[in-house]
């Protein structure tokens, strides 16, 4: 029926394109189950229309014969995913989790001092403790802990505050500028800023 030479390239086109289709089907009938079941939907269009029906037709066939020979069809074992892929999904989730730590370690004092009253009550030892030893801290005790070497001067840096006003919020402490303060000592920061309540 095909007589011009387009007519006859398309017919040749639709033949050699069921053929490879044909054994596409093939080629996907025998591979396992769980590579089947990953293939991605671009490759299951080229299977064509009904071409998954005649796969799963195919195979079902070639387990019967198999079983004929009494033996019982055993599932191929899952592929392991690739190493790199696990190494990979490790680092992510190392990666997500220390951004989380992050955020959080900066959140968190942020968030106090957003809920923070602004009062304080007349006696420090009702006073909230200080999260940690910088210039946004202020109305609170830091608890010096057990490794040493904090020294007044020391706290007054990374409080980013004039020694004199931190020891002057803090005469209960027996200790000059440069000496090292024992563990559990309890330093008072006072920047005069929030409000003081009776």
């Amino acid at each position: 029926m095909p007589d011009r030479p387009i007519d006859r390239l398309i017919a040749d086109a639709i033949r050699v394109g069921e053929k490879e289709r044909a054994a596409y089907i093939d080629r996907a009938a025998l591979m396992p189950m769980g590579k089947l079941a990953g293939l991605s939907a671009s490759s299951v269009a080229l299977l064509g229309p009904g071409g998954l029906v005649k796969v799963v037709a195919k195979k079902a066939a070639k387990r019967r014969t198999h079983s004929t020979d009494h033996q019982a069809p055993t599932a191929s074992p899952e592929p392991s995913k690739p190493r790199s892929h696990r190494l990979r999904m490790t680092f992510l989730g190392a990666a997500v989790a220390l951004a989380v730590g992050l955020i959080a370690e900066r959140a968190v004092p942020m968030a106090a001092r957003m809920l923070d009253s602004g009062t304080r009550p007349a006696s420090t030892a009702h006073w909230p403790a200080c999260p940690r030893l910088d210039a946004r801290v202020d109305g609170c005790v830091y608890g010096v802990g057990g490794n040493g070497g904090l020294t007044l001067e020391g706290a007054a840096r990374m409080l980013a505050m004039p020694p004199e006003q931190l020891a002057a919020s803090n005469t209960h402490l027996d200790a000059s500028f440069a000496t090292t303060l024992p563990s559990g000592s309890k330093i008072v920061v006072w920047r005069g800023k929030l409000e003081i309540k009776d």
